[in-house]
């Protein structure tokens, strides 16, 4: 097990906030002003959100890692006591920082993971040993981090993830597990120095923010590599994406780790997605890379039991509905070749929400050949096209079934559960938010049922 004793000398004098002292904590609970969860919330809502936003620009003024320096400073700088691991790339950071995770945690480890967006509940993002933040620790964090924030005008996601590092560092986590959330450059969690970083699979994405070239977008993404910490990737599609990480590698004198084949997975994974052993292999990758010995029986149980929300997830049986959070050409290719191979079905009917930036036409040519039925849906989020805007988009082939344009996903999914059989598949798909949602629905729809609320939802196991 690494050093880790420092993450218990965290100076609460460095908040900023009061001395500590008696009579300091009790003025600042009198002081307090964000009472509940909710109000965390609506505060939360008042900074800028680029989650939520189509266009804005995408620079070192808007992306100020010189402002996070400032707020964590202010806050003691809690990401300076955490053995961090970084993971960044266009396709798979999110499943394999949850791979990671699970492993390390199985191993008897505590683990924070730090990923976005969120699917049904922000406090997903913020997890120690797979538990969420609770409620009145957001609410309490918040109004610290509150103080601080004022005169630096922080975005939401520099507030969410100075939270992450504070919360971490007060849980004493042995490991932080961090996602980047767009790019890697000029991400806010590019304020950390980890013990490794992890760049997934790299393609085109968000090309009218991080370039309009593999080039450019591989830049991005390995902006994350630091000076003399080891590098994880893989063998990419493009080769200038490899040789701009070497490069930056080389730069930086960073120890580079290829891998160049898949892992195999135990007899009893569960996970749909034939890409997802190269997140695996990533993931051991990175445990080979920092000399963290782990059992196979351990890593073997703990994939047994791994779940990956919003990816290929399978929530109800009779019909099929499967849940996925594919929003890119390559992403959405890999959620087509797997239920192509791995999903026995009748008939797809396929409900479809597309973010604005992304690449429509594209996306819409993949998956609509694979449906029977098309439902065009969206949700609250702005990003997300209007149903009827998707006509701009739509070509003759695309006519050659049923399409249906309804605006509340809620609708979507009971027409489509309407015209479904028994042997039919009914498939969420195009954008995490929309993925979000339709899990969200699915919970409530459970919960009216009688369910309870932490059902273990139905996995297929895929075919031999």
């Amino acid at each position: 097990m690494p050093q880790t004793s420092g993450l218990r000398d965290l100076d609460l004098g460095n908040y900023n906030l009061f001395r500590i002292s008696v009579f300091g904590f009790l003025i600042y609970n009198a002081m307090k002003t964000i009472e509940t969860y909710n109000k965390a919330l609506r505060h939360l809502a008042r900074f800028t959100d680029y989650e939520r936003m189509t266009k804005y620009h995408y620079s070192q003024k808007t992306f100020n890692l010189k402002r996070m320096e400032r707020l964590l400073a202010g806050l003691g700088n809690p990401h300076h006591r955490l053995c961090a691991i970084h993971i960044a790339g266009t396709k798979g950071k999110g499943s394999t920082a949850i791979i990671l995770s699970q492993i390390l945690q199985a191993a008897g480890y505590k683990v924070g993971l730090f990923t976005s967006p969120h699917l049904v509940d922000i406090r997903e993002r913020i997890q120690v040993n797979g538990v969420n933040i609770t409620k009145d620790n957001f609410t309490r964090l918040m109004n610290i981090i509150a103080d601080n924030a004022g005169h630096l005008k922080p975005t939401f996601f520099e507030i969410i993830t100075a939270m992450a590092f504070l919360y971490f560092a007060e849980q004493n986590v042995n490991f932080a597990v961090v996602e980047v959330g767009l790019g890697g450059r000029l991400d806010a969690t590019n304020i950390i120095t980890p013990l490794a970083s992890v760049i997934t699979r790299i393609d085109f994405d968000h090309m009218d923010k991080l370039g309009n070239t593999i080039g450019k977008i591989a830049s991005e993404k390995a902006g994350i590599i630091k000076e003399n910490v080891s590098v994880i990737t893989l063998s990419q599609s493009y080769p200038i994406a490899d040789r701009v990480i070497k490069q930056r590698a080389r730069m930086k004198k960073a120890p580079l780790y290829i891998i160049r084949s898949l892992a195999r997975p135990p007899a009893g994974w569960k996970v749909l997605g034939r890409h997802q052993p190269e997140n695996l292999a990533l993931a051991l990758a990175a445990l080979k890379a920092l000399n963290i010995h782990i059992n196979r029986n351990i890593i073997s149980r703990a994939l047994e039991k791994l779940r990956l929300p919003g990816r290929l997830e399978i929530v109800s049986r009779w019909p099929y509905v499967v849940i996925d959070s594919a929003h890119n050409p390559v992403s959405m290719k890999a959620a087509v070749d797997t239920i192509s191979r791995e999903v026995k079905y009748r008939r797809l009917i396929l409900i479809l929400g597309i973010s604005c930036d992304k690449e429509i036409a594209e996306i819409l040519d993949i998956i609509i050949p694979l449906a029977d039925v098309v439902i065009l849906t969206g949700t609250d989020n702005p990003r997300l096209l209007k149903p009827i805007e998707f006509l701009d988009y739509i070509k003759e082939e695309h006519l050659e079934r049923p399409i249906f344009l309804e605006p509340d996903y809620r609708r979507a999914y009971r027409l489509a559960r309407k015209l479904a059989g028994q042997s039919d598949l009914i498939l969420a798909t195009g954008s995490f938010y929309l993925a979000g949602a339709m899990l969200g629905l699915h919970r409530i729809i459970l919960s009216n049922m009688g369910y309870r609320r932490n059902l273990k939802w139905a996995v297929l196991t895929p075919d031999p």
